[in-house]
């Protein structure tokens, strides 16, 4: 469901392709637009999102499961290093 007007969407989509006609940056582009920089960058997004197909807003991922990965993928590369694993032989 869309919460903003139409009218409001149709006036951020044309500000978007001012921006991507300009050689601006986003900071430069939002000042002389008077607009929130942040919102300028959130109407870019999203309406990019739109355009290739994906949902808006894209899936969070659960800062557990981020160190959870992060933790075995240190652990897997430090195991193949370690020189705990390296045989010796003493004879």
């Amino acid at each position: 469901m869309e919460r903003r007007k139409p009218e409001a969407r149709a006036v951020w989509e044309k500000r978007i392709e001012r921006l991507r006609s300009s050689d601006l940056t986003f900071a430069e582009f939002a000042a002389e637009a008077g607009v929130n920089l942040h919102t300028l960058k959130q109407w870019k997004y999203r309406l990019d999102r739109e355009n290739q197909g994906k949902s808006w807003p894209p899936p969070r991922r659960n800062a557990k499961d981020r160190r959870s990965k992060d933790a075995a993928a240190e652990k897997r590369a430090s195991s193949k290093h370690s020189p705990t694993h390296v045989p010796l032989d003493f004879r």
